[in-house]
């Protein structure tokens, strides 16, 4: 499915957080993330979307976003745990850290794919990491 795919989330997004990360994607995710997205057919230069939270404590810029790839979880916990009242719909992350700043998970419950995989059965791996602003142009937002 990867094969078909020509652009990532964030150069479909194009904004400037977004080129950003694209810019700084290296330096995103440790090797033991991207051998594991290796192992699992995706192309790590191809999420589904990517987002930006703003500055962190350390001076680095805070990023989510999420993978996805065809097939479902037989075993071990969602990485999307309910919160709350049994009849709430909250959720929250329950990821696991790899490397300094990297968390990710694997979860049933996914936000929009990629379009080559609707209607699949998926498993997304979301992810949280830190990486510096590498743009010559600044950051606008909040910080």
């Amino acid at each position: 499915m990867y094969g078909s795919i020509e652009k990532g989330g964030p150069e479909e997004c194009g904004c400037l957080t977004c080129r950003n990360y694209a810019a700084a994607r290296a330096q995103a995710l440790p090797q033991r993330v991207l051998e594991l997205l290796t192992q699992l057919g995706i192309d790590p230069k191809l999420e589904g979307e990517v987002y930006c939270y703003g500055r962190s404590r350390r001076g680095l810029y805070g990023y989510g976003g999420w993978y996805h790839f065809v097939g479902r979880i037989e075993a071990g916990d969602d990485a999307w745990k309910k919160a709350g009242k049994p009849e709430d719909e909250y959720h929250t992350a329950d990821y696991v850290k790899v490397g300094n700043v990297t968390e990710i998970g694997f979860s049933s419950r996914y936000a929009p794919p990629l379009g080559e995989f609707a209607g699949q059965e998926l498993v997304q791996i979301p992810f949280e990491t830190e990486i510096p602003w590498v743009l010559a142009e600044p950051h606008d937002g909040p910080d």
